[in-house]
């Protein structure tokens, strides 16, 4: 019996140690090693370092002393004499579990308000704004999730079957939301992709064209020239041919077909046509404005003009100038502009030979 008394003083003389040995080292981290932490991350040109400081001192020293804990009773119930005088390990470890989970969730909100949201208010798009929170909420849930199945495991019980419900559970939720599911990835997609951000005008597969007016987690909002608003899924969005007539810059080319009668001197038909460019204002001078002979047809030359604007949403007003000086240039040049003709003849056949009436008996 004596034995027996020296054996467990002396263990729990051990286990006070440990739990003051944690005491002591979880106050060196508070006093000195944090400070010195905080002083170097000062030197930093960000924040996010200061901020996990800030966040994770108290539960860092916490865990410290939980751990110390969980160590001191592992050594007293080592060898459980009697049914439950292992629970008190068990709570250790469940509390060290939520202690962890806590200060992951915490370092996480810290990265995501000082270095994801400042950088999610640069950009156009409020597809981020709407994805950010999202994934923020799902990564919480998770770390959560996983904080709790530690701590059904620290009490005994057997998490491969939840894992395997949750799984069968993921399944089918993903089945039942496959196409919401597919928009959402498509956004994120054309966030990370910038195929087109909202001010852009586009053309999409349909012949559709607008301006993009918001691009969402799930669908893209377009305002095409009727001042008609258009909704269209991500997934389609990622999946089909888009034009984005902003990218990569928003100059555009202008083409004027045009044709001109049989007889006409091509270079003085170049010359009246580019000589309608002078002065109108959005016309670049490099590249060059230039005039193309493209094609003698059945009943016109037909030329071709091409010049550049350097802003594709002046295309439309730059078209309609310069077609209407074209049009006056030419008749001012007596330069004919023909239209379709089609010479036709007709055919009158021969009559036919008179009918000689019948000789009389």
């Amino acid at each position: 019996m004596g034995l027996l008394f020296e054996r467990l003083d002396d263990t729990y003389t051990r286990a006070g140690l440990v739990v003051a040995g944690a005491v002591v080292v979880s106050l060196v981290v508070r006093h000195i090693v944090f400070p010195l932490l905080r002083r170097v991350a000062g030197r930093t040109r960000t924040r996010v370092d200061a901020e996990l400081l800030r966040v994770s001192s108290g539960s860092v020293e916490l865990l410290i002393i939980l751990i110390g804990v969980r160590r001191a009773l592992e050594m007293l119930y080592a060898r459980p004499l009697l049914p439950g005088e292992s629970l008190p390990v068990a709570v250790a470890n469940t509390a060290i579990v939520l202690c962890f989970a806590h200060l992951l969730v915490r370092c996480l909100d810290a990265v995501v308000d000082v270095v994801v949201l400042p950088l999610i208010e640069r950009t156009d798009t409020s597809i981020d704004d709407a994805i950010v929170p999202v994934v923020h909420r799902l990564s919480r849930v998770g770390i959560f999730i996983a904080a709790a199945l530690a701590v059904l495991s620290a009490w005994g019980v057997q998490v491969g079957k939840v894992w395997a419900g949750l799984g069968i559970a993921g399944l089918a939720i993903g089945f039942a939301v496959k196409d919401s599911l597919s928009n959402v990835f498509g956004g994120i997609s054309l966030m990370f992709d910038r195929a087109y951000k909202p001010g852009d005008f586009i053309k999409l597969e349909s012949g559709d064209a607008g301006i993009v007016e918001d691009v969402g987690l799930r669908s893209t909002r377009i305002r095409t020239w009727d001042n008609e608003r258009i909704t269209v899924p991500n997934g389609m969005m990622a999946t089909s041919r888009v034009q984005n007539y902003h990218q990569p810059d928003r100059t555009e080319r202008v083409r004027v077909d045009f044709g001109v009668v049989y007889g006409s001197d091509p270079d003085e038909v170049k010359r009246v046509a580019l000589g309608t460019l002078d002065g109108v204002e959005g016309i670049l001078a490099d590249p060059p404005p230039d005039c193309w002979f493209l094609e003698m047809a059945d009943f016109a030359l037909k030329f071709q003009l091409r010049f550049y604007v350097d802003d594709v949403m002046k295309k439309w007003a730059v078209f309609q100038i310069v077609i209407d000086r074209l049009y006056k240039a030419l008749y001012a040049n007596d330069i004919g502009i023909p239209f379709p003709t089609r010479t036709i003849y007709i055919h009158q056949p021969a009559p036919p030979p008179p009918v000689q009436p019948p000789k009389s008996a």
